[in-house]
């Protein structure tokens, strides 16, 4: 398992990709199937050009995503990040199964047939307690 069990039931990352010296980061929603990161290219409507991220993981091949925990109690703050090798690939039926789960709004938003595999390579992560 890449996440913590905390982070897997999150509702929201942020996904940084580059093809240079400036970082280009997304929020998005994501899941965990398997060892990997999925991270869905939906059927909501676009400007009609292959979106940036999906621009930079071809030209890289890498990837992080942040996903963080923020409370007004700072002692609750924590976060994880995923670094890793990315690719666009197929979405596969487990993977689109997965997300239905997570996402009820995915039942009735098309979901798509694309997503983004991110493999980890390196996790680090932080908490401003030990627990």
């Amino acid at each position: 398992m890449a996440l913590p069990t905390w982070a897997v039931s999150w509702p929201l990352g942020h996904l940084a990709t580059s093809t240079g010296d400036v970082p280009h980061v997304v929020a998005v929603v994501f899941c965990e199937v398997g060892e990997e990161i999925w991270i869905p290219i939906d059927g909501k409507p676009k400007s009609g050009a292959k979106l940036k991220r999906v621009r930079n993981i071809e030209a890289n091949g890498h990837a992080s995503l942040l996903v963080d925990q923020y409370d007004e109690d700072w002692s609750k703050l924590r976060w994880v990040r995923i670094d890793g090798a990315a690719a666009v690939v197929t979405m596969p039926a487990d993977v689109a199964a997965a997300f239905r789960v997570k996402y009820p709004q995915y039942r009735s938003t098309r979901l798509g047939d694309t997503c983004i595999r991110v493999t980890p390579r390196r996790t680090r992560d932080w908490s401003a307690t030990a627990a």
